[in-house]
C-alpha cells in the first residue's frame, strides 16, 4: 500500500495557515509567500482522490474532499528491484517456415526496506510461435500459430499486448487477472485464386476459473474487375466471467464491408460500413455498446476527401443513443515549381444527450526554395479548438552538472553545469481555447549580404479573446488578448561583406515573450536583445568588436523578475600561432533596474587553443571581472548582474580533447566559478566517445 507522511511543517515564514473552523480536519489556506505559519508539501494522488486543486506558483486551494487532485502529504516511495532473464531460440527453413521460442523470467521485490514476501515474486513468460510465408499470385500468403503463457506475477520491461487487447476479448472493465494467462492464436491469409484473398483467425484466452474468451472470424477480398475491389468480414466474441454476480456471459459481433473503385488512373473512390455490437452480464446491470460507422472517401494524387458518420448506443435501461458524430477530413499536398504545400483540415459535429460540440483542426505547411536566387522560405500553421489545462513552471533537481539551472540567493539562475532543469507543470485550472501555432523562417543570400529570420508562435486564446485578419501573417501575433498560454520567439540575423570565410558586419536580433494564466492572472516574461558585431583580419590576426543592447521585463512569477535594461560592449583579439591560437579581450556592461538599481561590470579575458600532440588539443578560457553597484536594494536579480555574483570574481575552463584512434575520443574538462561573496565551485567532467 502507498506510504505517506504529513506534508505540513511548522514554519513562521511559510505560505499557509490552518483554518481554525476546519478542525479537526486540518484544512490549510494559502496566504502568500512568507505570511503563513506552515510550509506544506502537496502530492498528486489522482483525479478527485484529494481535497486540493493546484493553481500554480506553489498555491493549492481546498475545494472539498474527493473533489481535488492533491493532498497535503508526501508520498514515501520505497526502493524496488526487478531482475530479468531472457532466452530466445529459433530456426528458419523452406519446409516448416520460421519457428521461435521466447522464454523470460522476472524476480520482483517491491520494497527493499522490508523482508516480507521476499523470494515469492518469481514469474515466467513463455511464447512459442510458428510462421509459414509464401508467395502466390504475386501476393503474400501466411499461416501462423502462437501459444503464450504469462504468469500473473511476471513484470514486463515492454508492452506485451496490442492496444485493443482487452476490447478484442471483451474483458471486464478494470479487470486485474488473478490467475496465469494462457493465449492461443491461429491466423491465416491465403490467395486460393487470382481474384480472391481469404483470411481467418481463431483465438482463445484463459485465466482458469476467472475469465475465458474465444474470438474468431473470417474475411475476404474479391477483385471484381480490374478497377474494383470488394472486401468484407465478420468476427465474433464469446466470454465467461467466473467472478460475475450473474451468469457472467458476454458476446460481441462485428461486421465490415468496403468497396473500392479506381475511376481513373489517379482517382479512387472508397465507401464502407461497419457495425459492432457488444453485450455482457458481468455485473448486476447488463452492459453493452453498439455502433454504426459509414464512410465515403475520394482519394486522388495529392488529395484526399473523407466523410464519416458514426452513431453509438449504450445498453442503459434499454438501448439509448449516447453519441452521433459527423466528421469531414481533407488532405492535400502538391508542388508547383519551387512552391510545395501540405494541408489537412478536419471538422466534426458531436451530438450527445444535452450537449452539442463543434471541433475544428487544420494544419498547413508551405515551402518555397529557389536555388538560383538563393531564397528559401517555409511556414506552417496549426489551428484547433480544445479543452486545455493551464501550464506553470517548476524546477526539478537532477544530478550535479546535468542541469542548466542552479538555485542561488532564492532564485533559479542559468548555469550550464547546474543541478536543476526547468519543466512544464500541469495546473488544475482548465478552459476551452482556440489554439493556434505558427512557424516561419526565411533566408536570402546576396553576394555581399545574408538575411535570416525565423519565428515560432503558440497561442491558446480564451473564449473572450478575438483574432483579427492579420493573424494569417505567419509572423504576426497580438499579445494583448487574453490567453491561457502564449509564447512568441523571434530570431533575426543580418550578415554583410564576406571576407576570408567570415562576414565583416553582423547584426543579431532576438525576442522571447511568454504569457501564462496562473490563478486567473496573466504572468508575463519578455526578453529582448540586439547585437552589432564587427570583424576584421590582418594577416594571422583577427579582431572582433561588439555592442549589445538588452531589456528584460519579467513578472514576479518568473526567475530573474523585474524590469532591467542596459548594454554591453567589448573587443576580442585572436592571433594564430604555430599549433593553435591565443586570444585576449576586454568588456564593459551597464545595467539598471526599474528600482534604479545599477550594475557596472569590467571584464578581462584570455584564452588559448593549442595542439600539443598530433591528435590532442588543449583549450583554456579565463575571465576576470570587477562589479560596482549603486542603489542596491537587497539581493540583485541575476539578470541585473549578467549572472556574475559579488563585486569581483573569475570564471575559467580547461578542456582536453584527444582522438585516440578510429571512432574513439577522450574528452576531459574542468571549469570553475569564483566570487568574493560565496564559496568557489569547480566542476569536472570526463567522457569517452566510441563510434562503431
Amino acid at each position: 500500500n502507498p506510504a505517506y507522511r504529513d506534508g505540513a511543517t511548522v514554519d513562521s515564514a511559510g505560505n499557509y495557515i490552518l483554518v481554525t473552523d476546519s478542525l479537526p480536519d486540518s484544512v490549510f489556506s494559502y496566504v502568500g509567500d512568507g505570511n503563513g505559519d506552515f510550509s506544506i508539501a502537496f502530492s498528486y494522488v489522482g483525479p478527485r482522490a484529494g481535497g486540493y486543486k493546484f493553481l500554480g506558483n506553489d498555491r493549492y486551494e481546498f475545494v472539498g474532499d474527493s473533489l481535488g487532485d492533491y493532498k497535503p502529504v508526501v508520498i514515501v516511495a520505497p526502493p524496488v528491484r526487478t531482475d530479468y532473464m531472457q532466452a530466445v531460440v529459433g530456426s528458419r527453413n523452406n519446409i516448416f517456415g520460421e519457428l521461435r521460442a521466447d522464454i523470460r523470467r522476472s524476480v520482483y521485490d517491491r520494497n527493499l526496506y522490508s523482508n516480507l514476501d521476499d523470494g515469492d515474486n518469481e514469474a515466467w513468460f513463455y511464447n512459442a510461435q510458428a510462421n509459414k510465408n509464401w508467395r502466390r499470385y504475386e501476393r503474400n500468403n501466411n499461416l501462423s500459430f502462437r501459444r503464450r503463457v504469462l504468469e500473473r506475477d511476471y513484470k514486463s520491461l515492454e508492452r506485451l499486448n496490442r492496444a485493443d487487447f482487452t476490447r478484442d476479448f471483451l474483458m471486464p472493465t478494470g479487470y486485474l487477472p488473478k490467475d496465469d494467462e494462457l493465449l492461443h492464436e491461429l491466423k491465416s491469409d491465403i490467395s486460393p485464386f487470382s481474384f480472391l484473398d481469404v483470411s481467418g483467425f481463431f483465438s482463445t484466452l484463459d485465466y482458469k476459473n476467472s475469465f475465458k474468451a474465444r474470438t474468431g472470424g473470417f474475411g475476404a477480398r474479391w477483385y471484381l474487375l480490374e478497377k474494383m475491389t470488394l472486401s468484407g468480414g465478420w468476427r465474433g466474441i464469446t466470454a465467461d466471467y467466473g467472478e460475475a454476480v450473474t451468469d457472467g456471459e458476454g458476446s460481441g459481433n462485428n461486421w465490415q464491408a468496403e468497396l473500392r473503385y479506381r475511376a481513373v488512373e489517379r482517382l479512387e473512390i472508397k465507401t464502407g460500413y461497419e457495425k459492432d455490437t457488444r453485450e455482457n452480464e458481468y455485473f448486476t446491470t447488463p452492459q453493452g455498446t453498439r455502433f454504426d460507422r459509414l464512410f465515403g472517401e475520394l482519394a486522388a494524387t495529392g488529395a484526399n476527401l473523407r466523410y464519416e458518420y458514426y452513431r453509438e448506443d449504450s445498453l442503459t435501461d434499454g438501448w439509448n443513443k449516447i453519441l452521433t458524430r459527423n466528421r469531414v477530413t481533407s488532405l492535400f499536398n502538391d508542388r508547383f515549381r519551387n512552391l510545395g504545400y501540405d494541408l489537412s483540415v478536419a471538422y466534426q459535429w458531436l451530438d450527445r444527450p444535452n450537449l452539442n460540440e463543434r471541433n475544428f483542426l487544420s494544419r498547413i505547411n508551405l515551402r518555397y526554395h529557389d536555388t538560383g536566387r538563393k531564397l528559401r522560405a517555409a511556414s506552417s500553421y496549426t489551428i484547433s479548438e480544445e479543452l486545455r489545462n493551464a501550464r506553470g513552471i517548476t524546477y526539478i533537481e537532477v544530478e550535479p552538472g546535468m542541469g542548466n539551472y542552479v538555485f542561488e540567493d532564492g532564485q533559479y539562475v542559468n548555469d550550464p553545469d547546474g543541478n536543476f532543469i526547468r519543466v512544464e507543470e500541469i495546473l488544475s485550472d482548465n478552459a476551452r481555447v482556440r489554439r493556434g501555432q505558427k512557424t516561419f523562417d526565411i533566408s536570402k543570400d546576396w553576394s555581399v549580404l545574408q538575411v535570416r529570420f525565423d519565428s515560432d508562435i503558440e497561442e491558446e486564446l480564451l473564449e473572450d479573446g478575438k483574432r483579427s485578419l492579420l493573424w494569417i501573417l505567419p509572423f504576426y501575433s497580438d499579445d494583448t488578448q487574453p490567453y491561457l498560454y502564449f509564447s512568441r520567439r523571434y530570431n533575426a540575423d543580418i550578415r554583410m561583406y564576406p571576407v576570408g570565410g567570415f562576414h565583416a558586419v553582423n547584426i543579431t536580433l532576438y525576442e522571447n515573450l511568454e504569457i501564462r494564466d496562473i490563478d486567473g492572472g496573466a504572468r508575463r516574461s519578455r526578453d529582448d536583445e540586439g547585437e552589432l558585431s564587427l570583424k576584421q583580419k590582418i594577416g594571422n590576426s583577427y579582431f572582433n568588436e561588439s555592442l549589445s543592447l538588452f531589456k528584460y521585463d519579467r513578472d514576479d512569477y518568473y526567475s530573474g523578475a523585474g524590469l532591467i535594461d542596459g548594454y554591453r560592449m567589448g573587443f576580442i583579439f585572436k592571433q594564430n600561432i604555430s599549433g593553435g591560437e591565443v586570444s585576449t579581450g576586454a568588456g564593459y556592461r551597464w545595467a539598471q533596474s526599474d528600482r534604479d538599481e545599477r550594475s557596472q561590470i569590467y571584464t578581462v579575458t584570455v584564452g588559448s587553443r593549442l595542439r600539443i600532440i598530433e591528435k590532442g588539443e588543449i583549450r583554456t578560457d579565463i575571465e576576470l571581472y570587477r562589479q560596482q553597484f549603486s542603489n542596491l536594494a537587497g539581493t540583485p536579480s541575476y539578470k541585473l548582474t549578467g549572472n556574475r555574483p559579488g563585486e569581483k570574481g573569475a570564471e575559467w575552463k580547461f578542456a582536453f580533447n584527444y582522438h585516440v584512434r578510429g571512432g574513439l575520443r577522450l574528452n576531459l574538462s574542468v571549469s570553475g566559478r569564483h566570487a568574493d561573496n560565496r564559496s568557489a565551485r569547480i566542476t569536472g567532467r570526463g567522457e569517452v566517445v566510441a563510434g562503431f
